[in-house]
């Protein structure tokens, strides 16, 4: 770590081991979900994170899937050959998407995210409960009025750097959150609207501070 570690902040790691220790030796499926969305938060921007960015990158994957197999069938019956993904991006001009897009669709989520239920639709709860139990060790805060969650800067920072995370986890992690970030966002047409924008606007700060740990790990 290069970062000089000053005594009030090496008593203040001190405690977050222990409250980390603490979670991993729990060991139920909330906390080690809890684990995971904590190492994800530290490569976000440590405010303003939404739950709606983590609900949109596990359920958009099977949406895409339903409007391309929707548009497939159109335009089987219509006898047109299916537009490719870089020709529906141009025809609506999203460079927002093309810029998200050059993060890189890796395969690398949290198993809270990737692990569906019976249905085969995303759980939500099981989302929440690991949410709940980082915020009942007061690891992130949570902000109702837009159902969002931030972190302290030191805790942010500790969580990323602290010795046990070698720069090849550090590598994993920072996909993954690059991975939500890119899966948050639906392809056009399927949310060309006024909210869609603004949640994608809401995402710039997370897409800058990815891609500054992608630059220097």
């Amino acid at each position: 770590n290069a970062h000089h570690v000053s005594d009030s902040n090496a008593i203040i790691y001190s405690s977050y081991e222990i409250i980390y220790n603490g979670l991993v030796s729990k060991g139920s499926q909330a906390s080690e979900d809890a684990l995971d969305l904590l190492k994800i938060f530290s490569f976000f921007h440590r405010q303003h994170i939404r739950v709606g960015i983590l609900v949109r990158a596990a359920s958009n994957p099977k949406l895409e899937r339903q409007e391309q197999e929707r548009r497939e069938l159109v335009e089987k019956k219509i006898k047109r050959k299916p537009k490719s993904l870089a020709q529906v991006i141009k025809s609506v001009g999203l460079d927002f998407v093309i810029f998200l897009l050059k993060l890189g669709s890796r395969p690398v989520l949290p198993r809270v995210l990737r692990d569906a239920d019976e249905s085969g639709s995303f759980d939500e709860f099981r989302l929440r409960e690991a949410l709940r139990e980082l915020h009942q060790m007061s690891l992130i805060f949570y902000i109702p009025e837009d159902d969002s969650y931030s972190m302290h800067p030191v805790l942010h920072l500790w969580v990323r750097e602290r010795p046990e995370m070698s720069i090849a986890e550090q590598a994993v992690w920072c996909q993954a959150t690059a991975t939500i970030l890119t899966q948050s966002i639906l392809l056009p047409p399927l949310d060309d609207t006024e909210e869609g924008e603004i949640f994608r606007r809401d995402l710039i700060p997370h897409v800058d501070h990815v891609q500054k740990c992608e630059r220097a790990i």
